[in-house]
């Protein structure tokens, strides 16, 4: 999904009667990492949620932590307008809002929206 592209997010298997959960892995960490798979098999096999995983591995890089760091902002910026877009594309005109729960690992977990 990108937040710049409507297509991909309205064709995409997103579904808005479920919740949605936010992984975002951390510092020295990408998109790559098994653990982010697993973690999303396991949230889809014992509940009924959109998951979208978060890959900033190239703002994440070891060993600039202090970058890194800074770099959550912006993450937490290009989030927000994904869920934004999410709520425009699937709630305009209606009293329902999107349920997210955020996951972050590390330096991921200082990501806001």
């Amino acid at each position: 999904m990108s937040y710049n592209d409507d297509n991909s997010i309205s064709k995409s298997s997103f579904n808005p009667s479920l919740p949605l959960k936010i992984i975002v892995h951390g510092f020295a960490n990408s998109i790559n990492d098994t653990w982010l798979t697993d973690m999303k098999n396991a949230l889809l096999a014992n509940d009924k949620v959109n998951v979208i995983l978060t890959g900033w591995g190239k703002g994440a890089p070891f060993p600039y932590y202090p970058t890194a760091a800074a770099n959550t902002r912006i993450v937490g910026k290009q989030m927000s307008l994904i869920v934004t877009k999410i709520q425009q594309l699937f709630f305009a005109g209606s009293n329902l809002k999107l349920n997210v729960h955020c996951i972050g690992h590390s330096l991921g977990a200082q990501v806001r929206i």
